[in-house]
């Protein structure tokens, strides 16, 4: 997990210190924004149970959208990561192992509820059980990563607001397409998508 200079700003200026989650790594531009205002950095050590980030560093849970990995492919982070110096996006504060998805939808849940998040990613090696946990919370609206199209029509049509990317053989320009369409098209749900949404449990 990399934490990048914006991230740290944000806590910083959120808390007025710098805390690490166990085994984060700062970015080059991260590194030298502790260097030059001579910060000192802190960790969280690694404890039998999830930890939780939103309470003791809020600043990174005020960014509009964040993401999550349940997954080791490299090109599927890369292709969210490259997103993070253009976008307001940081990392949920949640463990990336694929069996913490459960802790990070009910995170997702609680800051979408709390209206500090607008929206989620989550990259993950099976999409299936993913996208039918997260559809399961009445205030997420997941859509899996297929094409552009179907991500276009689930933004305008339900305004989905957590991607599921299952990177498989997926390209590395494909994803990175995707990641940027959903960060400039989330939005909370407006009065025609819950009359929709209504419909459907009549």
């Amino acid at each position: 997990m990399f934490v990048n200079a914006r991230q740290l700003q944000d806590q910083f200026r959120a808390t007025g210190k710098i805390i690490l989650p166990a085994g984060a790594r700062l970015t080059p531009l991260a590194v030298d924004f502790v260097r030059t205002n001579k910060l000192a950095v802190d960790t969280l050590v690694e404890t039998s149970r999830p930890i939780s980030l939103a309470s003791p560093i809020s600043g990174l849970a005020s960014s509009k959208v964040q993401y999550w990995f349940g997954t080791t492919s490299g090109v599927g982070k890369a292709a969210v990561l490259s997103a993070t110096h253009e976008h307001s996006l940081s990392s949920l504060p949640v463990a990336f192992e694929a069996t913490q998805l459960i802790t990070a939808i009910r995170e997702i849940r609680d800051l979408v509820a709390n209206k500090n998040l607008v929206g989620a990613i989550l990259v993950v090696d099976h999409a299936g059980a993913a996208n039918v946990l997260v559809n399961r919370v009445s205030s997420l609206r997941a859509v899996v990563a297929t094409s552009l199209a179907s991500l276009t029509h689930a933004l305008n049509t339900i305004a989905a607001n957590v991607l599921i990317i299952e990177p498989g053989s997926m390209p590395l320009g494909v994803m990175k397409n995707l990641v940027t369409s959903f960060l400039r098209g989330v939005r909370p749900a407006d009065v025609s998508v819950e009359r929709l949404l209504a419909e459907v449990t009549k």
